[in-house]
């Protein structure tokens, strides 16, 4: 679904650039039609994945899978571990 709707979504800014409703009248001369469209499209899709990620959190919780034995850790304390890299070797 993600796929698909991202094709048509650079297929949609294409056409505007194609159209000129995007351009380099936008105060950015340095920059010419297909980078601005190219930007525009990879912000859309950083914010698309951000809202998904916050639904597939709600979607699918993590608390069935919590061991109610072990402690609770901290937020940064998790943090800390996904970043860990001494178990690369």
């Amino acid at each position: 679904g993600v796929v698909f709707a991202t094709f048509w979504q650079d297929c949609l800014l294409e056409l505007l650039a194609y159209a000129g409703v995007v351009g380099t009248h936008w105060h950015w001369p340095c920059y010419d039609a297909g980078d601005i469209v190219a930007a525009m499209g990879d912000f859309l899709l950083t914010f698309e994945m951000l809202l998904f990620a916050v639904a597939h959190a709600y979607a699918f919780p993590s608390r069935e899978y919590r061991d109610e034995g072990l402690p609770r850790r901290r937020f940064w304390s998790k943090t800390h571990d996904v970043f860990d890299v001494s178990d690369v070797r």
